[in-house]
């Protein structure tokens, strides 16, 4: 028998021919063979999922369109990415111009599509290259196209072939943007009041609970048509709808470390702050970048008074503990400053003063002092000596504060040998200046006798300095106004204060995170622990004792934590505790990791940036989404309450409308209408606006919400617009946004006046606020959506429906 080698060996040429065109023919027709064996083609492939003057899609050819929008957007992301636009920033700019993969965004683009094709909208080749060209920038080889294509699973001419309609509902959502661009003066300024505009009101609620009892069984066909209507929709506490889906809960653990309590100085000791500032000193050069010789000579034109300059944490006791005199300072700055002209020694002089008392315990303090009074002037700013710190040992003599004073403000270290003499011819002019402090008349004769003492002692000072004449001739050639004598850094931006506190911060967390490493490891051990004896045989327990759980409360006493738990919640409720503020380290809201992305018995760190508090948090149980039947225990009493909900709300409106007039006909405030009245309790929120530009994680600009209003509950868009269409003094009725409170409104005052908040409002930038405008063009693009549906008769099959709600598509989760 031949051996199959042999006649592969024979007969390689033509094998491999014939494999070659298979496999072009597998990668041009492959994928379009794949759906249409994918999608099946059973009764449901074959019904219609929706009719329309243009067509009918049946489900088969709706699967086929979403492996279609699929390809295309991978493609395109692929193409984005290389570019090196972030995954997150090109999904949302493809969903932006593409729409979603879900059934409804399937049939908007697919009738756009063709909308765009009776308008007579041609999408060719060339168009769509030129669209490839306008992303791309023009700075795409063909080559680096052809890759994205193959990764995405497509080739160049498949895709030319999906991005026909993809571009054609394109054009056509493009035409209808710029009817959105352009806002009028009287729409900004309409955005500009919810922002900036506050209300101060009273309001009278009138629950829509109270008014159930009034509303009758309607029986179990009427319940039962109603809980079909909700029965998998998720409860959501601002929606006016019901949902009897359970949703997914999740019970959560956590420890919390207040950066506060963690990074004080008592907590932070100065010997931790100077070690690790000497290890990353180049860092934090670029933090605080040295100042220029212009930014450094025009520091002494903002002096202010001694007690400011003394401010950082380091000097203050220095500067209390000392109380230099204003007499004393003068006299030895003249006799060692012959050379600068009289207004630049006074212009010296001057800062000296208060820096004098901060820097005089050491020698390394006394020539920091000279740096920070000249070239930070008023402002105290950090030189690389300012950590040190003085040695006990070193306390100057009564008459130290007079030496280091002289030698701070000697320009020129290099001629002290010359002075010796000169104190004698000068002598006298102390005398004149001590006559203005008045209570101290005695001092000048002691002075005039110093100076016969003190040429002994510029003999030993100028030792030190003669080590040093080269560096500040070096650095200052041209410019007295900066340090000399002593320079070790020059002067930063920010006081010293700041630097130490960004130190005290990184070393509090640091030790945080080791703390919460030694913490994960426990709950690790627990964790195991727990996994083996939950999947452990019931021979293999016998005798065994489940783990006992660690004692989370003392660990938390022990490392100076605060331990917590939340207990069942759904991922809404668990934003309104404090770990659903908390931010992980994977940029993702803590709900959203806790729910979708985390084990239990996992801990993940996070930080709460507002409040300053890191966490470390974990799962401890969960229960799964479930639809509940209309038979089961406690289904049927739910059903009937949220119906009867629905048919209370008229009520509750009707007698909020009562109240509103009865308050109308007095004239009076609504606390006085109803004082006597114990069922009606008003409230007096303080002051608040229609929208607060709240933010999201990681987002580049802030995200517009409703505003909260102390004492209602999610006050809506329909409560805020009755809030503000009202005049000081006018009464309104409104509902909050699920419609389950009714209020009665009085309108009391608006701040700030209608001159003000115009004149701020033809000054502020309307991207501030530009955000608002983003919702009213969502609805506007809505509804535009909504009308072209409606010019092409289009309609959702039945069957489409009921297939929905029996097996909901994964796209739709």
């Amino acid at each position: 028998m031949a051996s199959p080698f042999k006649v592969f060996r024979k007969n390689q040429k033509q094998m491999l021919a014939v494999l070659t065109i298979l496999t072009v023919f597998s990668f041009t027709f492959g994928y379009m063979i794949l759906e249409m064996i994918g999608s099946g083609g059973g009764g449901v492939a074959k019904q219609a999922a929706f009719n329309s003057k243009y067509g009918s899609l049946n489900e088969r050819e709706l699967s086929m369109l979403r492996e279609r929008h699929n390809k295309v957007m991978m493609a395109l992301s692929n193409i984005l990415q290389n570019m090196g636009v972030p995954q997150q920033q090109s999904q949302a700019f493809l969903e932006y111009n593409f729409g979603g993969a879900s059934d409804e965004d399937l049939a908007n683009s697919w009738l756009l599509a063709r909308r765009a094709e009776e308008l007579g909208m041609i999408v060719d080749k060339d168009t769509i290259n030129e669209y490839l060209k306008r992303l791309t920038e023009n700075q795409f080889t063909a080559a680096q196209f052809d890759q994205a294509f193959k990764n995405a699973g497509i080739n160049a001419r498949i895709f030319f072939d999906l991005m026909h309609d993809e571009l054609l509902a394109l054009k056509l959502r493009e035409s209808f943007r710029p009817s959105l661009q352009s806002l009028t003066p009287a729409q900004r300024w309409d955005y500009y009041c919810r922002i900036f505009k506050r209300a101060s009101i009273e309001a009278v609620p009138v629950p829509v609970a109270d008014y159930i009892d009034r509303i009758e069984d309607p029986g179990d066909a009427v319940l039962r048509e109603f809980h079909a209507k909700y029965h998998d929709k998720l409860p959501a506490p601002y929606s006016p709808e019901p949902g009897f889906k359970e949703p997914q809960r999740a019970a959560i653990e956590y420890f919390k470390a207040g950066m506060e309590q963690f990074a004080s100085p008592e907590a932070v000791s100065v010997e931790e702050v100077m070690e690790h500032y000497e290890k990353n000193k180049e860092r934090y050069n670029q933090v605080f970048p040295p100042l220029t010789a212009e930014e450094a000579a025009a520091q002494p034109e903002q002096k202010p008074d001694g007690d400011a300059q003394a401010k950082p944490d380091d000097h203050a006791a220095q500067a209390e503990a000392v109380d230099p005199k204003p007499a004393e300072t003068p006299p030895p700055v003249e006799e060692k400053t012959p050379e600068p002209s009289p207004p630049e020694v006074e212009k010296n002089v001057e800062p000296v003063e208060p820096n004098v008392a901060p820097m005089e315990k050491s020698e390394g303090s006394e020539e920091t002092a000279q740096p920070q009074s000249s070239a930070g002037g008023g402002q105290p700013t950090f030189v690389l000596a300012a950590f040190q710190q003085p040695e006990p040992d070193e306390q100057p003599s009564p008459e130290a504060p007079r030496d280091s004073a002289a030698d701070a403000k000697q320009p020129e270290p290099a001629e002290p040998t010359e002075k010796p003499a000169e104190p004698t011819e000068k002598p006298a002019e102390p005398v004149e200046k001590p006559v203005e402090p008045t209570e101290k008349p005695a001092e000048p004769t002691e002075k005039q006798a110093e100076p016969t003492e003190k040429p002994a002692e510029p003999v030993e000072k100028p030792v030190e300095p003669t080590e040093k004449p080269a560096e500040p001739a070096a650095d200052q050639p041209g410019q007295p106004d900066q340090p000399t004598a002593g320079d070790t850094e020059p002067p930063i931006r920010g006081t010293t204060e700041q630097l130490k506190q960004l130190i005290r911060r990184e070393i509090a967390m640091t030790k945080i995170e080791k703390i919460f490493e030694r913490l994960s490891r426990e709950i690790g051990r627990y964790r195991d622990l727990k996994s083996d004896y939950d999947f452990s045989t019931p021979a293999q327990r016998e005798g065994k004792l489940p783990p006992q759980r660690p004692d989370y409360e003392k660990l938390a006493q022990e490392n100076g934590l605060t331990f917590g738990e939340t207990g069942l919640l759904d991922e809404w409720h668990t934003g309104d505790t404090e770990i659903g503020a908390v931010l992980g380290q994977s940029n993702r809201g803590a709900p959203y990791l806790i729910f979708h992305a985390m084990g239990k018995l996992r801990p993940e760190i996070g930080s709460d940036t507002l409040r300053e508090n890191i966490y470390l948090f974990w799962k401890t149980d969960e229960s799964k989404e479930d639809v509940p039947k209309f038979d089961d225990a406690g289904v049927r009493e739910r059903v009937l309450r949220e119906w009867k909900m629905i048919e209370a709300r008229k009520l509750a409106l009707e007698e909020a409308k009562i109240l509103a007039d009865q308050a109308r006909e007095t004239g009076k405030p609504l606390a006085e209408v109803f004082a006597d009245l114990s069922k009606w309790r008003p409230i007096a929120p303080p002051s608040f606006s229609w929208m607060t530009l709240g933010s999201v994680a990681m987002s580049y600009f802030p995200q517009p919400e409703i505003s909260a209003v102390e004492g209602v509950q999610y006050a809506g868009d329909e409560f805020m617009r009755t809030v503000f269409s009202l005049k000081p003094g006018e009464i309104g009725s409104a509902m909050n946004a699920p419609q389950t409170i009714a209020y009665v409104i009085r309108v009391k005052e608006f701040a700030p006046d209608y001159e003000e908040l115009w004149d701020r409002f033809k000054t502020t930038d309307f991207r501030l606020y530009a955000s608002i405008a983003q919702q009213d063009m969502g609805r506007m693009v809505r509804a535009w959506l909504a009308d072209v549906q409606n010019q092409s008769n289009f309609q959702w099959t039945p069957e489409h429906l009921k297939l929905k709600v029996a097996a909901p598509l994964e796209d739709e989760e």
